[in-house]
């Protein structure tokens, strides 16, 4: 009865030459697939049993309904679009992507995996709404661009969003975002990113990490002149931003707090030959981020730390903790730095049974440091608080923007005017 119901309401509906909006309708209802398709375009098998429409074909006792819009068409422009609510998600995709995504939907559980490793076009996730228990899950090798729009995602065992496309992927961020993850899950972060993310927007993002680091990409990110948001990790199990490759900040209101680990960790990927493998570049944007775990860094890059521009605010306060942590050279050409360091140095027990002895520093670079320009405002700080394990190049006319002219780095290589 089904079929002949749905071979009858497609012979009247899709009359016509012209394409029409048409969308199928699976999944209970949902799952939805967007067509531009006119008469010709639908074809039933001789039983009935089989709609195909363009290419892709159904099992009609799975299509919950198909709906038809005369007068109106679909913009094919490669689009996932996820919208949570509550315990449920429905997920719509338009027809120029339909044969190259593998979909579950389980509740609010949305997994969208790409099943061509040859499919090189860009594809659009965009997600909204909000759901306590449900998360997305997203991989290929393509291009990408997650639009945010004011998406509220938690659950108990996984991360909120797990982008697990190595490649490009544009995030633009509107409205309010809440991702939280679950505290007995595995995954590296309430929000991952495996490619190289480059953010954008004016929108806000507060994240907190149950299980690990809040945010996590193994490849480099880039929060751009676009992005005039917010940033905000809340809490997190271990760092508040981990990051591989290399992060580059030029424009938005950054801020990391209740971290058990590292504020903002920069780390080498696997790949030696990656470019800036390891290095910090903060060209704008203001940054807050804080320490309150014995030797932790409020920010923390492996080989390089480059600062031109912005507001760089750091609270080192846990005995042995680092406001600014450079594990090669520190370069400082511009911004404004403020930093605290209040607490006293430590011993600690390493793993073959010596020790060592962690001090309490606002600025440290294990190789040399260049002075340019900017303002390094330390205050509430230890003795011997600002480190330099190389040698200090500066400009001279650069030292009027050191605030308190009676801390000046500890210099193992001595001393150098550019």
């Amino acid at each position: 009865m089904k079929k002949f119901t749905l071979l009858l309401f497609l012979a009247t509906a899709v009359s016509t030459a012209l394409a029409q909006k048409v969308t199928v309708m699976l999944n209970g209802g949902y799952v939805m697939h967007l067509y531009n398709a006119s008469a010709e375009d639908l074809v039933f098998s001789n039983s009935g049993s089989v709609l195909t429409i363009q290419g892709n074909s159904y099992n009609t006792g799975e299509i919950k309904g198909i709906q038809v819009e005369k007068n109106a068409t679909v913009d094919m422009n490669r689009s996932v679009t996820v919208d949570f609510a509550s315990s449920n998600a429905t997920v719509t995709l338009t027809a120029d992507i339909v044969p190259y995504i593998d979909l579950t939907v389980k509740g609010a559980y949305v997994s969208a995996i790409t099943n061509d490793t040859t499919y090189s076009d860009t594809i659009t996730y965009n997600l909204s709404g909000s759901t306590d228990n449900g998360a997305f899950i997203a991989d290929g090798k393509h291009a990408s661009v997650i639009n945010l729009n004011s998406v509220s995602i938690s659950n108990s065992d996984t991360a909120a969003i797990n982008f697990l496309n190595g490649k490009y992927v544009d995030v633009n961020v509107s409205g309010t975002n809440n991702l939280v993850d679950g505290a007995t899950g595995g995954q590296k972060g309430a929000f991952f990113i495996n490619g190289h993310a480059r953010f954008a927007g004016d929108g806000d993002i507060n994240i907190t990490g149950n299980a690990r680091h809040g945010y996590r990409s193994d490849e480099y990110t880039i929060f751009s002149e676009d992005f005039t948001g917010n940033f905000n990790v809340l809490k997190s199990a271990s760092d508040g931003i981990n990051v591989q490759q290399y992060l580059q900040i030029d424009n938005g209101t950054i801020t990391i707090e209740n971290n058990t680990g590292d504020g903002i960790d920069v780390g080498f990927t696997n790949d030696p030959t990656d470019v800036n493998n390891g290095m910090l570049y903060i060209n704008g944007g203001t940054i807050t981020a804080k320490t309150n775990t014995v030797d932790t860094k409020a920010i923390k890059a492996d080989t390089l730390i480059t600062i031109t521009g912005g507001r760089v605010n750091t609270y080192a306060n846990a005995n042995g903790s680092k406001g600014i942590s450079s594990g090669g050279n520190f370069i400082v050409e511009g911004g404004y730095i403020y930093t605290e360091a209040p607490g006293s140095s430590i011993t600690v027990t390493l793993p073959d049974g010596t020790t060592d002895k962690k001090n309490c520093r606002a600025l440290r670079s294990v190789n040399d440091f260049y002075y340019r320009g900017g303002t390094i405002d330390i205050q509430n700080a230890s003795e011997k608080t600002w480190r330099v394990k190389g040698i200090f190049y500066y400009l001279q006319s650069a030292l009027t923007g050191i605030v308190d002219r009676s801390i000046l780095p500890t210099a193992d290589g001595g001393y150098k005017k550019l």
